[in-house]
């Protein structure tokens, strides 16, 4: 019985990845994290950005029709080190005093085994 009741719980969580039309997720910085990693012969410097909105959507059936487009606010960036921070705010990086905001679209998705590798613009 147990198992008949898993089986059932889990296709129906199937049914619901199939749905007919678009299915339209938004993004904010509650549900969705931008971070990166920047390398160096000396170390690493671990970063992100906390404000972020968008939206995410696919045609219902198939996840590799994933695509997103997001809105960062650069001011939101952030590091492990205050200095750092500071110098990617810098017109020497992402200038954000004249760039505050950056959109990106991602608009293809491979599938490997059990992940998905997004290619963004």
């Amino acid at each position: 019985m147990k198992q008949a009741l898993t089986s059932l719980l889990v296709l129906g969580f199937l049914g619901t990845l199939s749905q007919a039309g678009e299915v339209k997720f938004n993004l904010s910085g509650d549900n969705t994290k931008v971070t990166f990693i920047g390398t160096k012969p000396q170390g690493k410097h671990v970063g992100g950005f906390k404000t972020v909105t968008g939206t995410a959507s696919y045609n219902g059936k198939d996840p590799t029709t994933l695509q997103f487009d997001v809105d960062i606010d650069m001011n939101s960036i952030y590091t492990d080190t205050e200095k750092l921070t500071n110098h990617l705010k810098s017109p020497d990086f992402f200038d954000v005093k004249n760039n505050p905001g950056q959109s990106s679209s991602a608009r293809r998705s491979k599938e490997p085994a059990t992940q998905y590798k997004v290619t963004a613009s």
